[in-house]
């Protein structure tokens, strides 16, 4: 019973790429020079880590990842807040891959 309940709220293939097609045109429109994107960045993974330990419970054997997708330069303000974010997700064993399209300097 857990499964298709799960099993229904998993989006199809094409609704995922049309939102992660969305996202990253929202981080792309965002000022580089702002440090609007960076507590929000260190937020919204704090928040997928929750989730996903919440979908292991569910289902032990599942073996979460996340996509981290940056457009703006580092800002110093979130380092701690995604340096904790990210020795949370070793903890629960989460990977995470990284992708940074801001320009380098």
């Amino acid at each position: 019973p857990v499964r298709r309940e799960l099993a229904a709220e998993v989006a199809p293939p094409h609704r995922l790429r049309a939102a992660l097609a969305r996202g990253v045109r929202g981080l792309v429109a965002l000022d580089p020079l702002s440090d609007a994107a960076a507590p929000a960045l260190a937020a919204a993974l704090s928040l997928a880590l929750c989730r996903l330990e919440r979908v292991r419970r569910e289902e032990p054997l599942a073996q979460p990842r996340v996509l981290l997708l940056s457009a703006s330069a580092e800002c110093p303000s979130a380092s701690l807040r995604l340096t904790n974010a990210a020795f949370a997700a070793k903890k629960l064993e989460v990977a995470i891959d990284t992708v940074l399209l801001a320009p380098t300097a």
